[in-house]
């Protein structure tokens, strides 16, 4: 958009991650196997270098000083600019749950959390997703493509709570129930651990 607006424009993409700018609303579908990783990417190396745009990628930026109009980054370098954009996205929020932290649970929030969850899963049958929002419905859908049992544990009363009214997400949940989706609604894990080595997951409904 900025190089149509004005093609003379310089541009710096900067991006923590080792991989070409992707979105990680597709990455359920790499788990699954729909989509192949070479076409998870928005742009190819082609585009970036067509538009002379200055990527810069496996670099983290670890400060910005306003006032010289620079962000440095990880390996000591720094980047001058004259408009900054923050489009660094968000973090998986690991709920406060005795016993969770200690059992290293998986998230999905970049490209390198889908490749772990997908060379895990297929050595297993069942899968607890905390959270019926985008992603985890998204996800459950992938995994139950694959054969497992999937289980959705949701602290409010219906699923995907910030998209639909109940009525339209009450349709939604009998589609994935459909598919060897179980849900628990108004469900608080009260705490987790591992015995005799099965997770054993105890909910405030007993």
């Amino acid at each position: 958009f900025l190089k149509r607006k004005d093609p003379g424009v310089h541009i710096s993409i900067i991006g923590k991650e080792p991989y070409l700018p992707y979105s990680p609303t597709i990455l359920p579908y790499f788990i699954s196997g729909k989509i192949r990783e070479k076409d998870l990417f928005l742009l190819k190396m082609e585009d970036i270098e067509y538009n002379k745009i200055n990527f810069i990628s496996g670099k983290g930026v670890i400060n910005v000083s306003p006032k010289e109009e620079k962000v440095f980054l990880e390996d000591g370098s720094s980047v001058q600019y004259d408009a900054l954009i923050i489009a660094s996205g968000g973090r998986p929020m690991i709920p406060d749950i005795p016993g969770l932290n200690g059992l290293s649970p998986l998230v999905l929030r970049t490209l390198n959390d889908a490749k772990q969850i997908k060379a895990k899963v297929r050595r297993y049958s069942k899968a607890v997703i905390l959270g019926a929002g985008l992603i985890g419905m998204q996800l459950s859908q992938s995994l139950s493509e694959m054969g497992l049992s999937v289980y959705i544990l949701e602290l409010m009363d219906q699923v995907l709570p910030n998209y639909f009214n109940k009525d339209l997400s009450s349709i939604i949940q009998k589609i994935y129930e459909s598919n060897r989706i179980k849900f628990y609604l108004s469900t608080r894990v009260d705490s987790i651990e591992m015995k005799k080595g099965e997770l054993i997951i105890y909910l405030n409904n007993g």
